[in-house]
């Protein structure tokens, strides 16, 4: 019979992740959720889209690929201005 190597990582490899995860990300114990570190990501990208196109904010939401209302929709919700 073969056998079949396990595929998942050794426990000290996956510890290690986790905490290299927590790190990279700034989440040192502040109260950081998933909610938040997806807010931060996403704001991050509207602001590079709309950056990358000299704030054309329809060919931003076009590279993005969400609607131009869903777009202006974010920027508000964000506080993203042309600053």
């Amino acid at each position: 019979m073969e056998t079949v190597d396990d595929p998942r990582p050794e426990p000290q490899a996956m510890t290690r992740a986790t905490e290299e995860a927590k790190h990279g990300y700034g989440w040192d114990g502040i109260g950081l959720t998933l909610r938040d570190l997806m807010a931060r990501a996403e704001v991050q990208a509207i602001r590079h889209a709309l950056e990358h196109t000299g704030w054309n904010r329809k060919r931003a939401a076009q590279l993005l690929r969400i609607s131009y209302r869903g777009l202006l929709y974010k920027m508000r919700n964000y506080s993203i201005t042309r600053s």
